[in-house]
């Protein structure tokens, strides 16, 4: 999620797909399966809910390797509530965050601070048509300097699979990523967010694939930016 953070400054969750466009077009199959409703519900409230993760201090470049990031971030789930046909919750990051532009001679330049407190709320509701539980989410908090946190929306889609809880979610139109010599560029993502139990802690594992968009035909094409799997560890509560 640090990443999702510093990657766009505006921001900086069809999933799996190269547009939204293009999830709109799939055929829609009625499906038999049962509502994953409750054991995701319950898998929250006893497993997720109230624990903070924490990610290791990474650094990894953007926009082509013109702008060096820097994070650690710790991310905690609360105030998870049911209602007759859905349900949500609310993530709050603080993270540490600051990216440098790289010059041609390699040396790096402070660029701009991102560190902060956000929090993302996230609704889900089931569909009659599938069961499947489909939403979105949004930033309702910003703690960041020049940080507006209104207009920047995700869908999201929730599921259990193989006793992980999986979370796909993917830009709603385009948002800014942050580039060199404090620009910004049309983007948009897709992220996977896997959630289990290792041991008796709980593990995140996040994978994202970034895309540059045409802000006027909203067509999205695969960014030259790669990113690794971003892991997040159960840590004791401040006391």
């Amino acid at each position: 999620m640090t990443r999702y953070v510093t990657y766009m400054a505006a921001i900086l969750f069809s999933t799996g797909t190269a547009s939204a466009q293009d999830a709109r077009s799939a055929p829609v199959r009625p499906t038999t399966k049962e509502s994953q409703r409750p054991a995701i519900v319950e898998f929250l409230r006893k497993t997720v809910v109230g624990k903070t993760l924490a990610s290791a201090p990474s650094t990894f470049k953007i926009d082509e390797g013109k702008v060096e990031v820097t994070s650690e971030e710790q991310v905690t789930m609360t105030n998870l509530i049911e209602s007759p046909e859905g349900f949500q919750y609310d993530m709050t990051s603080v993270s540490k965050a600051a990216t440098y532009d790289i010059g041609a001679d390699g040396k790096r330049t402070f660029a701009h601070d991102y560190s902060g407190v956000r929090t993302y709320r996230f609704e889900f509701k089931e569909r009659r048509c599938s069961h499947e539980l489909t939403g979105f989410g949004r930033l309702i908090v910003a703690t960041d300097k020049g940080k507006d946190p209104v207009g920047e929306f995700s869908s999201v889609r929730i599921s259990m699979d193989g006793g992980k809880l999986v979370i796909k979610e993917s830009t709603v139109g385009y948002v800014d990523f942050i580039a060199a010599k404090g620009l910004f560029k049309p983007g948009a993502y897709n992220q996977v967010s896997r959630i289990s139990l290792d041991g008796m802690k709980v593990r995140l594992e996040q994978d994202m694939d970034l895309f540059d968009v045409d802000t006027a035909t909203l067509k999205w094409s695969p960014a030259k930016d790669k990113m690794a799997t971003e892991v997040y560890q159960e840590i004791a509560a401040a006391k």
